[in-house]
């Protein structure tokens, strides 16, 4: 199949996809280990201390942190890693007049960019399966590797947690105290909610609850669980095991408890079970659009950045990636801000996903369209 003069993964395709691929595995190796060092060198001064049991922190524990930080690492700069890589290719083969010998054939440059657009939408898939197959995996274990650099192995109680049980059902927990090693055993203290039940609206109390076994065999024991009808007047509290009214699970109240404390880290996965719960949240229907839209970042960048390099030509192509990096940086400048107005309810969930994208996006079009050799 011919595309503007050109056969589909043909030679030049190839050749250029090749080039973009080689500066892309390149460029991912420079700043995932930029960024990896420079997260290392914050956590420096805990090497040699003791954790709570008297262990010595060593150089292992950071190292395997940061082994374990890479994926989610990646989730957050793999748009800049794909801008980047693309500038780069651009710039060289500008530079070597391979890209004048393409255009003398009669080539327009649209149909030359198409390579590098195929390759930016393959790291906008590999930024989905990251985030669906690799982060639930090792979620875990980066929480145990980060207890480790901490030197925490217990982990802090946390309070005021407000949490949504798998029938929608709002509950508030005074204290949580997850387990340590990061599996599901865990305690509460002073749980409350308020539902409607066959009696209208119900009253459900808890003094303390704990948690044991794992998430199949695994259950809840309750202590002072009591219920009452706040309908009927005067009605007096009513012993109740709280588990056969309400239908809550460990990790139903991790995942409340990193929605509030850390939000940008919650996976699709974890935004979709949670609004099926909270389908009001502007919190995080505003995290559900600006996930859907980030991986779309990877072609519009690419798209307002590429033409924006051959308009320097040749002999100044890196004033080009200069110039088409600073306008990244905006980009996401720009994304950072309207994803925390939406989050605030100042702008409207899919306003704050998807307008940086839309932005960009419409101007990376206009210039694609009109770029010339």
């Amino acid at each position: 199949m011919r595309l503007g003069g050109l056969r589909i993964g043909g030679r030049l395709d190839r050749y250029f996809g090749g080039q973009h691929l080689v500066s892309l595995g390149l460029t991912t190796v420079a700043v995932l280990g930029f960024f990896s060092f420079f997260d290392l060198t914050l956590h420096l001064d805990q090497y040699g201390t003791s954790d709570e049991t008297g262990e010595t922190i060593g150089l292992i524990y950071l190292l395997r942190y940061e082994a374990l930080e890479i994926p989610f690492l990646f989730l957050r700069t793999a748009p800049l890693i794909a801008m980047m890589a693309g500038l780069v290719t651009l710039a060289r083969v500008l530079r070597s007049n391979e890209w004048i010998a393409s255009v003398n054939t009669g080539v327009r440059p649209q149909r030359l960019f198409l390579p590098f657009l195929v390759v930016g939408l393959g790291v906008a898939m590999s930024m989905v399966l990251v985030d669906r197959e690799l982060i639930p995996r090792l979620a875990e274990q980066r929480q145990a590797a980060w207890q480790g650099v901490t030197g925490k192995m217990a982990d802090p109680a946390v309070h005021d947690v407000w949490v949504r049980d798998r029938h929608g059902v709002p509950l508030h927990i005074d204290r949580y105290l997850g387990d340590p090693a990061g599996g599901p055993e865990c305690e509460l203290e002073g749980l409350e909610a308020a539902f409607v039940g066959d009696q209208g609206w119900m009253h459900l109390r808890a003094d303390r609850a704990r948690f044991e076994g794992n998430e199949r065999k695994g259950a809840w024991s309750f202590e002072g669980g009591r219920i009452r009808s706040l309908e009927a007047q005067g009605e007096a509290w009513q012993p109740v095991d709280p588990g056969t009214v309400l239908r809550l699970s460990p990790e139903d109240i991790q995942r409340s408890v990193k929605a509030a404390e850390h939000p940008l880290e919650l996976t699709r996965r974890e935004v979709k079970d949670l609004l099926k719960r909270d389908p009001a949240n502007l919190r995080l229907r505003t995290l559900e659009q600006s996930n859907r839209a980030l991986p779309f970042a990877n072609l519009v960048l690419l798209l307002t950045g590429l033409p924006l390099v051959l308009r320097f030509g040749a002999r100044l192509a890196w004033r080009g990636v200069l110039l088409a990096f600073v306008q990244g940086f905006f980009f996401f400048l720009l994304d950072s801000v309207t994803r925390s107005m939406g989050m605030e309810g100042q702008l409207g969930p899919i306003i704050a996903g998807w307008f940086p994208i839309l932005l960009y996006g419409s101007v990376g079009i206009v210039s694609f369209a009109s770029a010339r050799s």
